[in-house]
């Protein structure tokens, strides 16, 4: 099998015309995002895991399908619950949102795990949800493959302190999907804003560092940890799954 090489990014949060969120420039940080997937090789995917934008506006769309067009690398993107289904779907051609992709003998299945706001139609909820037809989607199509990567927004294990707050409500029912259909290897989400990696009877579960501002469940809630932004490079061969996450700080262009 020939090395597989992923870039794993979430939580970017683009705004609408660029402008700063919780005092952070995220449009600056993501423009030293993509220097920095400048300096990476033989890259067969960015695999984008939620919150491409903060506001699901037709601009942060526009303009972020247009940055990473220019990569020229493949660019798939899973729903977040800061991001607009309609307008993600309609305003990016580039970065595609699909349901599955196949890269070697290893099938990545995008999961939607974000759960519309009743109340407001407009706008999700923190907290995400899979329900039974993604759980059915999982389970017939890991049977086609020989192994299995799963990308969704929510982290569907607990990571300890505040952050737990913003986790999937039904982790329960998806981890013992995994767990059933036996040949899930590899988990990739963001939401915490914070890098994570666990192994959990055989499946690596791993959160990549946000680029727009990054938490830490050691700090108070909500308390930005500055300079922890980043993004996390998966390379997979006969050995295994290797990560190595990337502060944006220390990568030099």
């Amino acid at each position: 099998m020939s090395k597989i090489r992923i870039l794993h990014i979430s939580d970017i949060h683009l705004t609408d015309q660029g402008i700063p969120i919780w005092g952070v420039n995220t449009m600056e940080h993501f423009h030293r995002l993509v220097g920095c997937i400048k300096t990476h090789s033989d890259i067969d995917a960015i695999i984008i895991s939620g919150d491409l934008s903060n506001d699901g506006s037709r601009w942060s769309y526009e303009y972020a399908d247009n940055v990473f067009s220019q990569l020229g690398i493949p660019a798939y993107v899973c729903m977040g619950n800061h991001d607009n289904f309609a307008s993600l779907n309609e305003y990016t051609q580039y970065c595609r949102n699909v349901r599955e992709l196949q890269i070697n003998d290893w099938g990545i299945l995008f999961i939607n795990s974000v759960v519309p706001d009743t109340d407001n139609p407009e706008k999700n909820k923190a907290r995400g949800e899979v329900d039974i037809e993604q759980l059915s989607f999982i389970k017939e199509r890991s049977s086609k493959y020989k192994n299995v990567a799963i990308v969704l927004h929510h982290p569907p294990i607990e990571t300890g302190g505040w952050l737990d707050r913003r986790i999937l409500e039904n982790r329960r029912e998806l981890v013992e999907c995994i767990e059933e259909c036996g040949n899930v290897r590899l988990v990739m989400y963001g939401h915490i804003h914070c890098y994570t990696n666990y192994v959990q009877n055989g499946a690596l579960y791993t959160s990549a560092p946000a680029v727009s501002y990054a938490f830490d469940n050691r700090l108070a809630k909500f308390e930005i940890d500055y300079g922890a932004e980043g993004y996390n490079l998966i390379e997979i061969d006969e050995e295994g799954i290797f990560i190595t996450p990337y502060l944006l700080n220390d990568v030099k262009e």
